[in-house]
């Protein structure tokens, strides 16, 4: 008589420990998941940021410190994957005093801003902003 309590009892302790393995694999598909899609994004705003430091440096590179007056747009192509673009504006801020690291490098500087934009090909975005002080033609007096 003893045998015959304990017939049931073990498959209704191997369904239950089926569905904790059940559960727990589950659990770890979701993580897997979750976790691949941070990575995706992760590098999809590196390269986003990588260029609109591309767009930025352009800008710079071909930017006419001459114009104080003008906004100047860039538009950024990257040279090996035409998908990923980025564009920048580059505009006359004012006149600042700059403490640089020599006497040469002190002084007045016409101060410019570029803003650069950066995407990907899945549309992430990323947007530096930077300043660059530039002794030009029409530099401001040093003071």
């Amino acid at each position: 008589m003893h045998m015959k309590k304990q017939q049931g009892v073990a498959l209704v302790v191997g369904l239950v420990m089926l569905m904790v393995l059940t559960i727990m694999g589950v659990s770890s598909m979701r993580n897997s998941t979750l976790q691949l899609q941070v990575a995706k994004n992760t590098q999809e705003h590196n390269i986003a940021f990588q260029v609109s430091l591309a767009s930025g440096d352009n800008a710079i590179r071909k930017a006419d410190m001459t114009l104080l007056d003008i906004e100047q747009d860039f538009d950024y192509v990257m040279p090996n994957n035409a998908a990923l673009t980025g564009t920048a504006i580059t505009k006359y801020i004012g006149c600042a005093r700059v403490m640089g690291g020599s006497l040469e490098r002190a002084g007045s500087r016409n101060v410019f801003e570029t803003t650069s934009k950066g995407y990907s090909e899945s549309g992430s975005r990323s947007i530096i902003v930077s300043a660059i002080g530039q002794r030009t033609p029409a530099s401001c007096s040093d003071q």
